[in-house]
């Protein structure tokens, strides 16, 4: 036999009435401002700053190349390298550039390049490719190995060319960033809004939030549509309870600076 709530209490009494109240009280449709942070392992990998290899080049001599990168909304990696050995005359000056791509558990960046200098007294010009992944002892690098076509020209004439290889790294930061929501419900159910992705007091993205609100388990689900043109971004909070101006549950699946993610809300691990 199925009971209504209205049957349960008038077996069960005063009690239940109660009981039932302050469960149908607590659900509150989402108004104002809330922010969902999002940190640890589920933060964005940003390539930022400067990173160098130096290896033997088996003449006695070494060769080194460094990088300095920056990265911006769309994960696209720019920025300048140089390869230098003493012992080869070698002073190659390399214009980086890439994207970051995969999850932000497992990020991927690669990077091409155009490469002009002098080696022995001859001018090199060429290009190449670099494929980065994160450093296996767990530095804050990429860890990149590619090859590069030089090829030797002298009074504009072209000598010869060759593939080189060699590695290098670029250095990252994990970043924790924001969704902040500014959240209005209307008709009890549906949920309007803007938000933006900020990194710090940096906007990286903007939103128009839309989704619907379930009161009878208090939590929304909201689809946030990047508003700004030329970034690629997209956010879904997938049955996110709002409460105090934070989530309470709930999980946020993204796409932010070229990488995927998801994350259980609080953030603090993944589902």
């Amino acid at each position: 036999m199925k009971l209504g709530r209205a049957a349960v209490c008038a077996f069960f009494g005063a009690a239940c009435v109660s009981a039932l109240w302050a469960a149908s009280a607590r659900a509150e449709a989402p108004a104002g401002a809330y922010t969902v942070a999002i940190d640890g392992d589920a933060g964005l990998i940003v390539p930022t700053g400067e990173g160098e290899v130096c290896e033997d080049d088996g003449t006695g001599g070494q060769v080194c190349v460094s990088t300095d990168v920056s990265t911006n909304a769309n994960g696209v990696v720019s920025g300048s390298g140089l390869v230098t050995d003493v012992a080869q005359a070698l002073s190659v000056d390399l214009d980086f550039v890439g994207k970051v791509s995969g999850t932000t558990a497992k990020p991927k960046l690669v990077l091409a390049f155009a490469a002009t200098g002098s080696a022995t007294g001859l001018d090199v010009a060429g290009k190449g490719k670099l494929v980065c992944v994160p450093d296996r002892g767990g530095a804050p690098v990429f860890a990149c190995r590619g090859k590069a076509k030089l090829c030797a020209f002298q009074l504009g004439v072209k000598l010869g060319c060759q593939k080189v290889p060699f590695d290098t790294q670029v250095a990252y930061a994990r970043q924790p960033f924001e969704l902040d929501l500014d959240l209005q419900t209307v008709l009890q159910s549906t949920v309007t809004g803007a938000a933006t992705a900020q990194i710090g007091a940096i906007t990286i993205a903007s939103y128009a939030a839309k989704g619907k609100y379930k009161a009878s388990a208090d939590a929304s689900t909201l689809v946030l549509k990047c508003t700004d043109r030329g970034v690629k971004s997209s956010v879904v909070l997938k049955k996110v309870v709002l409460a105090a101006g934070a989530p309470t549950a709930g999980t946020a699946v993204f796409k932010l600076m070229g990488q995927k993610g998801v994350v259980t809300l609080p953030s603090g691990g993944s589902p």
